[in-house]
């Protein structure tokens, strides 16, 4: 029996007559052919696109049309893509930890039975204990909870298990085109594309004794408390999206924005 054999060779013959030609791994994009000629061939790893409309200070934004002119980060604090996670924080801290506990939280020094300054005499963060207008400088800070509520009454979110070219998994979160799609979450009917104007909010999960929910959960910081114990906090799987929240020991993302 004449057995035939697939040869790189073979398979770079064959790509010629395109005008481009993959290779994927796992789903992602490995290497890409473009044939000008035939003896032409380029090789290249496409790039993740990121949907902006400005930037401030070295890091990009979009305007998702939002009632309050607010605008949002297309990437996590820490994060120089929209795919990635980025840092995790403590709430009220700027810096990250190698773990996250009341015996290591900074505003108090009992294990959580007191606190020294929040949810006694503040309620939300100053601009010192900010993690996005500390690391990002400018204009940019942690979300109050009003800004959170915003996004989820005003924008349509879409659940992805594979983000644009990256494995992420998270909400896309787009500008409305129509009213009525205002605080939708995963219709069977999505008519938005990346060409559209978005964000998108990686399951990053979240770490306290150990990390939990990295790729099945977001969980990302307000600037606002609930009470002296819990921070407010955007919440999210891949059946919905909700602002609840959760200790403040914890660390979680920060999404940063600008206010009008």
């Amino acid at each position: 029996m004449k057995k035939t054999f697939f040869t790189l060779a073979a398979m770079l013959t064959s790509a010629l007559a395109m005008s481009q030609f993959y290779v994927y791994k796992d789903g992602e994009v490995i290497l890409s052919m473009e044939s000008g000629v035939a003896d032409s061939i380029t090789f290249s790893k496409p790039q993740l696109q990121v949907y902006k409309t400005g930037t401030e200070d070295g890091h990009d934004y979009v305007d998702l049309g939002l009632t309050s002119g607010t605008k949002w980060a297309t990437c996590n604090v820490g994060a120089d893509n929209p795919s990635a996670y980025g840092a995790y924080y403590a709430w009220g801290e700027v810096a990250e930890k190698t773990s996250y506990a009341w015996s290591n939280y900074f505003d108090t020094d009992d294990n959580g039975a007191n606190f020294n300054e929040y949810g006694t005499e503040k309620k939300s963060l100053g601009p010192e204990d900010d993690a996005a207008h500390v690391n990002w400088g400018g204009k940019w800070v942690v979300p109050a909870d009003n800004d959170f509520v915003e996004l989820l009454a005003e924008c349509y979110w879409q659940w992805t298990d594979k983000y644009s070219i990256s494995n992420a998994k998270g909400y896309i979160v787009y500008k409305v085109k129509d009213e009525a799609d205002k605080g939708l979450c995963n219709t069977s009917e999505n008519t938005y594309t990346y060409s559209d104007a978005h964000i998108f909010l990686p399951a990053a999960g979240d770490i306290g004794e150990s990390a939990t929910g990295v790729g099945t959960t977001g969980r990302y910081w307000s600037s606002s408390l609930r009470n002296a114990t819990t921070g407010k906090r955007l919440g999210f799987d891949s059946g919905k999206a909700n602002f609840t929240w959760g200790d403040r020991y914890y660390g979680r993302t920060v999404r940063a924005v600008i206010k009008k």
